[in-house]
């Protein structure tokens, strides 16, 4: 098994080296990656986190001189690969690329959590993250306080989409209502946006 802390400076390194491009020769290695690296997506193929762990095994596999190999098992808003993640042989080769709402919100989210993210894994590397924006058909109100207002005057009528129930997106949306007063019908989806 691979010293955590190794494990952590070599992801360390190889996020850095993978987001800037780089292809430059991986420094000395033991016996890791003995065999290909498994990157478990939470989410389905095609939305943002998995292009964004494509290309980041992309890096990661010519910095290692090894295969990446990305597997979406989606799911319960993250947590089916999680679930697999944390059941895997921790011997590094097998990696959850995940974001926090099915990691830290799951816990709070649900009703019989099969996982505990602080107590099954461990955090290697923070290598993005993303901004919340709110979007709209270019016939609704071109403004957030107009859609405010028009929300407030015609209750029901309007709805948001977000990749799945207690996700952050859909949590992020939930708490503007929350401190706009405004009812807004929530449709969880498959996916994220493409």
């Amino acid at each position: 098994m691979i010293p955590l802390r190794t494990l952590r400076r070599l992801v360390s390194i190889l996020a850095a080296a993978a987001c800037l491009g780089a292809s430059a020769p991986a420094p000395a290695q033991t016996a890791y990656p003995a065999k290909p690296i498994r990157l478990i997506v939470p989410f389905p193929p095609g939305g943002p986190t998995d292009i964004f762990a494509r290309n980041y095994g992309n890096g990661l596999a010519k910095v290692l001189n090894q295969s990446v190999v990305v597997d979406n098992r989606a799911g319960a808003s993250g947590a089916i690969g999680s679930v697999e993640v944390k059941r895997s042989a921790p011997d590094g080769h097998t990696l959850l690329f995940s974001t926090a709402s099915s990691l830290a919100l799951y816990n709070l989210m649900a009703v019989k959590p099969q996982y505990d993210y602080l107590k099954d894994f461990t955090t290697i590397a923070v290598v993005g993250g993303s901004a919340v924006v709110i979007m709209a058909n270019k016939s609704a109100p071109q403004t957030l306080k107009a859609l405010v207002d028009m929300a407030r005057a015609e209750p029901g009528k309007l709805r948001f989409g977000s990749p799945g129930q207690g996700t952050y997106l859909h949590l992020s949306m939930e708490r503007f209502l929350y401190e706009t007063g405004v009812k807004i019908e929530h449709i969880p989806t498959r996916a994220a946006a493409r």
